[in-house]
């Protein structure tokens, strides 16, 4: 049975239409019924009023109450971390060469630091190109180049040559332009599989024109190379890549490479013919070989290099030498030698100067060079940079100034709730509760009162064990004399920003043990103690956790429900009760109104006889 106390309506269980008009009697019956059902109403009102109210205080305990609490749970997790109160921080003189981050352990001081040198990584140069030499005799639609020649003319020195990429070749077009008026002389060079023009008589070379109808000039990547002199201080213009390079979107399989397995520091990638070379490059990539690949438009090469920095050696190895991929010989891989990579280093001076220390990193990421510091290099340094390492107060500041303000949202909405009294509606010159809002649901509430206690009794506390800063009062967190008698009531604290800075100044560890010690935690201090925080987490988790205070009087299968659930089945006998007597009311007056028209129609006849007996006589 679930019945809110929306629906728990009279009129939903007294629905037998009132339609007596009192013919016989002229008295309005169903008036008169109406009244007196009024009157027995009353009592299941209150029942509904009760349940409307219990409602009301259920909602607001679960799903404003309950959460607010474990939300300010999860907030003094920041109280109860060692960093919090002991943390350092570093300020250098510069930043352009190195950052750095402190921890706990960082010794305060002054340190003076050199960047020798940063780290690289070992990088593998290819002996070739992943594409091979043009033919020039070729013809040119037939070319496995990056960009198909297409046709119509190009211009050199002004004079346009027209080409047809279907039936010539670059023999063909070389000897278009040597026989045109154009005063350059067009060769193929084979060693380096570029198309060269040479000005004729030192002449300047005019490449292209914006009504090109051909993109030749592109495709042979001659268009924006620059204008050089050879040995006979003659002008000339090369492609600026080899006429043969590839691009990404090139099937593995159109440079010559199967389907199998490599191995790159003996971790083995799968090769799919059909997939793109740029897909391949990310496969290696994102494999666990600890090494980038990447592509070279311009050299038209694919290089390998260890993400693992200093002095490292590669491999990459067929995986089947008896069925290889050949993808260690399309990308010059076989053979290819390596530029070794080399640590980072760094130079430390304590002593402003005197003496250094050097240390190595693999990567630019130094830990090993200061305690409790990691350095992040960015470039060598001309002059040393002093870092300077002091304790971070601010953190711990910012932290508790925060505990506060929610300590004390916590206690507003508490005393807010707990003195808010129920809104009331005057009906037929009574007040009644009003069961549509949650206004005054938690008034006087036991729950409200018993977190606010353990909350303000928490805060209240010393911790055993510390000598000085054993308590809130004594890092700047207060309440009562201090604070004004007020606050002392409502239970708000006040905080005082400088005091604590100095408490943490003093004697940080002793600031942090008092806020979070557990003797029994794994690094907790047992001779100190519970820290306020600390306890006031465990405490308040009693009432937020499943099944927990809260839950085992708020929730359905705590007190409340048990409530809702009595009262629902109260409701429910009652209106079932209303409803019979209603019948009944209805079966009394039915017949009480047949009754009186019979003896209304006796009256009739008896009337109507005595006029006949009359007339007769």
């Amino acid at each position: 049975m679930n019945m809110s106390p929306t629906n728990l309506n009279i009129s939903n269980y007294l629905s037998t239409p009132l339609s007596m008009s009192g013919v016989a009697s002229g008295i309005n019956w169903q008036s008169l019924i109406s009244e007196e059902m009024s009157a027995a109403e009353k009592p299941l009102n209150s029942l509904q009023s009760q349940l409307a109210q219990i409602t009301n205080e259920q909602t607001m305990l679960e799903t404003q109450f309950k959460p607010m609490v474990e939300n300010f749970r999860e907030s003094l997790l920041t109280l109860e971390l060692p960093s919090t109160f002991l943390g350092t921080t570093a300020s250098l003189s510069s930043t352009t060469n190195l950052s750095a981050v402190t921890t706990a352990d960082a010794i305060t001081g002054s340190y003076q630091i050199k960047v020798d040198n940063l780290a690289t990584f070992t990088t593998l140069n290819p002996t070739g190109t992943v594409g091979g030499s043009v033919s020039p005799s070729a013809t040119l639609s037939t070319l496995n180049i990056r960009t198909p020649i297409t046709g119509g003319y190009f211009t050199v020195n002004g004079v346009q040559i027209q080409i047809n990429p279907s039936t010539e070749s670059l023999n063909n077009v070389i000897s278009s332009i040597n026989t045109s008026n154009a005063g350059v002389t067009a060769s193929y060079s084979a060693s380096t599989d570029t198309l060269v023009l040479t000005g004729n008589s030192n002449a300047l070379i005019n490449i292209g024109s914006p009504g090109d109808t051909s993109n030749f000039l592109s495709a042979t990547y001659l268009t924006g190379a620059p204008e050089t002199l050879n040995s006979n201080n003659d002008t000339i213009v090369s492609s600026q890549t080899h006429l043969g390079a590839v691009s990404t979107s090139f099937s593995l399989s159109s440079l010559g490479i199967n389907s199998g397995n490599i191995i790159i520091n003996g971790t083995s990638i799968s090769v799919d013919s059909n997939e793109t070379l740029g897909t391949f490059i990310s496969n290696i990539n994102s494999s666990n070989a600890n090494v980038t690949a990447w592509y070279d438009p311009s050299a038209d090469k694919v290089y390998l290099k260890s993400n693992i920095g200093g002095p490292v050696s590669m491999t990459a190895v067929e995986a089947n030498t008896s069925s290889p991929t050949n993808v260690l010989s399309v990308f010059g891989w076989s053979g290819a030698t390596q530029t070794a990579g080399q640590n980072a280093q760094v130079e430390v001076s304590q002593n402003g100067g005197t003496t250094w220390t050097t240390y190595t990193s693999p990567t630019n990421r130094v830990k090993n060079a200061i305690n409790g510091a990691i350095l992040n290099l960015y470039s060598q340094t001309s002059t040393p940079v002093t870092m300077t390492v002091s304790q971070d107060t601010q953190t711990a500041v910012n932290a508790v100034q925060n505990f506060v303000n929610s300590f004390n949202n916590i206690v507003n909405w508490i005393n807010t709730q707990y003195n808010q009294q129920p809104q009331s509606s005057t009906t037929s010159g009574s007040s009644t509760t009003s069961g549509s809002s949650t206004q005054g649901a938690l008034y006087q509430n036991q729950m409200l009162q018993n977190v606010l206690s353990t909350m303000k009794s928490t805060v209240y506390q010393m911790v055993s064990g510390i000598s000085s800063y054993n308590s809130f009062p004594s890092v700047g967190i207060t309440t009562g004399a201090t604070s004004g008698w007020y606050q002392t009531m409502i239970g708000t604290l006040s905080f005082n920003s400088a005091q604590l800075t100095q408490a943490l100044q003093t004697n940080p560890q002793q600031v942090y043990e008092m806020f979070a010690n557990n003797p029994t935690g794994l690094n907790g201090t047992p001779s100190i103690g519970t820290g306020i925080v600390e306890n006031l987490d465990k405490t308040l988790y009693q009432y937020t956790q499943f099944n927990g205070i809260i839950d085992q009087y708020a929730s359905n299968q705590g007190y409340l429900g048990s409530q809702m659930i009595n009262l629902n089945s109260q409701i429910y006998q009652m209106a079932q009760t209303l409803k019979q007597q209603q019948l009944l009311y209805i079966s009394q007056y039915t017949a009480m109104e047949e009754a009186i028209g019979g003896l209304s129609g006796q009256s009739s006849m008896i009337s109507s006889a005595f006029s006949s007996t009359s007339s007769s006589i």
